[in-house]
């Protein structure tokens, strides 16, 4: 009889361990859900806080691919606000970011930011920063062998 109840209370310790949300990443996951339906609804400046929210939210759960995701939803609202300088500007936080946690974000990803970032730049008249960021881009696409974004970024480059 002890043997049955010892047993029960370790298997609901252990379905109680394993079932357990970690509430930052809870947290994270509602801030940006609720922050792409406020940018979808024109609401642009709550959508900016709710984004900011949850890059909070995921690095408190240590979650540095997500922290490292969320930046361009920022840059995008800062972008859609007509902040351009600010997206901008975000866009190299999010680089900064990557490169301070290398281990955890793949080059594919980080030469998809610089994607992004360099069309600013060319909007901005910044073209030699963006013709960097592009050659710096190919390079990482060709060490995740994904030739098919390297080839696009080429054929940027060469209408820089």
């Amino acid at each position: 009889m002890k043997r049955s109840i010892l047993f029960v209370c370790v298997l609901a310790v252990i379905t109680v361990s394993c079932v357990s949300v970690n509430p930052p990443v809870k947290d994270a996951e509602a801030a940006l859900n609720y922050g792409k339906a406020l940018m979808n609804e024109g609401k642009i400046a709550l959508a900016i806080v709710e984004f900011k929210k949850a890059r909070e939210f995921f690095g408190e759960a240590g979650y540095t691919y997500s922290v490292f995701t969320v930046y361009p939803y920022i840059a995008r609202g800062y972008y859609l606000s007509n902040n351009r300088d600010e997206a901008i500007a975000t866009y190299f936080k999010a680089l900064d970011y990557a490169m301070e946690h290398v281990q955890d974000v793949g080059p594919g990803d980080i030469a998809d930011t610089m994607r992004e970032l360099a069309g600013l730049l060319v909007e901005a008249g910044r073209t030699d920063e963006a013709r960097y960021l592009l050659m710096d881009a190919s390079e990482l696409y060709k060490k995740a062998d994904n030739y098919e974004k390297f080839n696009e970024v080429v054929r940027q480059l060469n209408e820089l």
